[in-house]
């Protein structure tokens, strides 16, 4: 779908080799003399079964998650340029740095960007318009016109909110994450579809920043992915407080900016027993009081009702410990009722309890 992935050289000692690695391959696959109809879209390559796997409430749920998340990081990223543009005469401060210095900070945004997170780098195939050649095109202007890309359409004097993430347009891109009239009505495809464009919008974004940052202070910002690696972001100063599982992380920001104030931002663990072998952990979704009173009926991208509470099991694949009862041998202990029969409500209490998994022998609490 996009330059496939191989051996580059080490970025953190072989900066500018990685960076020539990468703007080659993306060069030659993002080829602009080439037919778009030469580009095989991702819909049309991945397993159906991995398609609709992003119909799954955990897959749903992630995704809202990490469109929060890009909202939020392009709302103060466009915040920041604003600022800059408007106050700072930041477009000609750019302009008067000269190639080599704008080629250095460019290269130092993209490589922290890529640092950001272990999944991040592999995602920068979806973003053929952040190359070190490409952003320092006539004298940085590539640059400049990226940052406008991602600002919205209000006036410099009103207050910026982004509730759906800014999309930056490119031809081959939106060739190959376009979906016909019919194929959107399908919710897989949609919502993989979605998710690929947020990957690239992460990416994207993230660059942009830390090649802004890297101009005005010379520091990175941490990301707010919970994949990202807290070593790499303390090494820049950053306080944060990680209570973090294998695939979810919940972080409290603590810096004086306050640049990432992360709303939905509470979750609750507890392990549960189960056949007194295996430990298995359950996650509750839950609000911090401002998501109550701001986010509940209006979340980004959904009201935050339709998460809260709700209950998931991590690592389903590792916790297999037979259960007492399967799916096959339930419909075998609960038949359909005569005709005619009609269940008590406290009848069909007691028989939920048979069908609501994990089925715990008792719960530990941490």
């Amino acid at each position: 779908m996009y330059p496939p992935q191989r051996d580059r050289p080490d970025k953190h000692t072989s900066r500018t080799a990685w960076e020539n690695s990468w703007a080659d391959d993306i060069e030659h696959f993002f080829d602009r003399h080439r037919r778009l109809e030469d580009y095989a879209r991702p819909v049309d390559l991945l397993p159906r079964r991995i398609i609709q796997s992003f119909s799954s409430q955990d897959s749903l749920l992630q995704l809202d998650k990490e469109t929060r998340e890009i909202c939020q990081l392009q709302t103060e990223l466009a915040q920041a340029v604003v600022q800059k543009f408007v106050h700072d005469d930041f477009e000609q401060k750019w302009k008067n740095l000269g190639s080599e210095r704008q080629a250095e900070l460019i290269l130092e945004g993209i490589y922290r960007a890529s640092c950001a997170a272990a999944w991040l780098e592999t995602k920068r195939g979806l973003c053929p318009d952040i190359t070190l050649r490409s952003l320092a095109s006539n004298h940085g202007e590539g640059y400049l016109r990226m940052l406008r890309s991602i600002l919205p359409d209000t006036p410099p004097s009103a207050v910026i909110s982004i509730s759906q993430p800014i999309h930056v347009p490119h031809r081959i891109i939106d060739h190959i994450l376009g979906l016909t009239k019919k194929e959107m009505q399908d919710t897989g495809l949609s919502l993989c579809i979605r998710s690929f464009r947020l990957k690239r919008a992460y990416f994207l974004t993230m660059a942009l920043w830390n090649i802004l940052l890297s101009f005005v202070s010379g520091n990175a910002i941490a990301s707010i992915i919970d994949m990202a690696n807290p070593s790499f972001r303390l090494q820049y100063g950053e306080q944060e407080e990680y209570a973090t599982t294998k695939n979810v992380g919940v972080r409290t920001r603590h810096d004086q900016s306050k640049m990432f104030k992360e709303v939905m931002g509470k979750t609750e663990y507890r392990r549960i027993k189960s056949d007194y072998t295996q430990l298995r952990k359950e996650q509750v979704r839950a609000c911090w009081r401002k998501c109550q009173t701001e986010d509940w009926k209006n979340g980004i991208p959904r009201p935050h009702r339709v998460v809260c509470g709700k209950t998931s099991l991590e690592d389903e694949s590792e916790a297999a410990a037979p259960t007492k009862l399967t799916d096959a041998t339930q419909e075998d202990c609960i038949p359909q009722p005569d005709p005619g029969f009609k269940r008590s409500p406290a009848l069909l209490h007691q028989l939920s309890f048979l069908q609501q998994p994990p089925y715990v022998d008792y719960t530990v609490s941490d």
